[in-house]
């Protein structure tokens, strides 16, 4: 079976995730995209909050907006949201973060039993 090409006059990439994973098998220059590692909480709010979601834009922002259909609120900050910042690419970071903080998780557990 051989290959096939197709010729257009451009194309249009509506990739969700992964775009210069994609970009890069089609030959394309990658974006320069600066990817973040981050932690979201998810909380029960309270009755008055449920249908609600508010950003408050003065200091360090935060925000608590409804979590899709799950009943659950999203509590984020820029403060305290990123744990780790890369322009080189996803997996990059989440591997240096999360190899960091097991460590860091095991060290602290050993100086607690010494």
């Amino acid at each position: 079976m051989g290959v096939e090409h197709f010729e257009a006059r451009f194309v249009l990439n509506s990739t969700y995730a992964g775009i210069n994973q994609i970009l890069e098998m089609a030959g394309f220059e990658k974006f320069k995209t600066k990817y973040e590692l981050c932690e979201i909480i998810l909380c029960r709010a309270n009755n008055k909050l449920r249908n609600i979601g508010f950003t408050v834009m003065d200091g360090p922002f935060f925000s608590i907006m409804p979590f899709g259909k799950t009943g659950l609120h999203s509590l984020t900050s820029v403060t305290f949201t990123p744990h780790a910042t890369s322009y080189f690419g996803f997996v990059q970071i989440c591997f240096y973060v999360i190899i960091n903080k097991a460590l860091e998780v095991i060290r602290g557990r050993k100086r607690e039993a010494e």
